[in-house]
């Protein structure tokens, strides 16, 4: 196998990667916190949400809009990849997600 792409994404360990529908873009979720999302072709970050609790152990596009559901721990967080801003939060899972 051929490496394609390689990037200094985050200060941690990574712990989630997810390609959208068109294979546009990668979101990785950190051991640092945070989610990220990088244009996959143009080899650039386009977005950088921090203020998770814990762990971001899961990322996944919106099948239909651009929006991005990130996980840390017992809470859920969308995203709007348009505005870069925080939809919604849902969290006090009694386990986690």
């Amino acid at each position: 196998p051929t490496l394609a792409r390689s990037w200094k994404a985050h200060d941690n360990v990574v712990s989630d990667v997810s390609f959208d529908a068109s294979g546009n873009f990668v979101a990785t979720g950190s051991v640092d916190k945070s989610a990220k999302v990088w244009d996959f072709s143009g080899y650039f970050c386009t977005h950088n949400f921090k203020g998770h609790p814990g762990l971001v152990s899961l990322v996944r596009f919106h099948p239909g809009k651009l929006q991005l559901v990130t996980v840390s721990d017992t809470e859920l967080r969308l995203w709007d990849l348009k505005t870069s801003s925080l939809v919604g939060v849902m969290k006090d899972h009694l386990t986690s997600i």
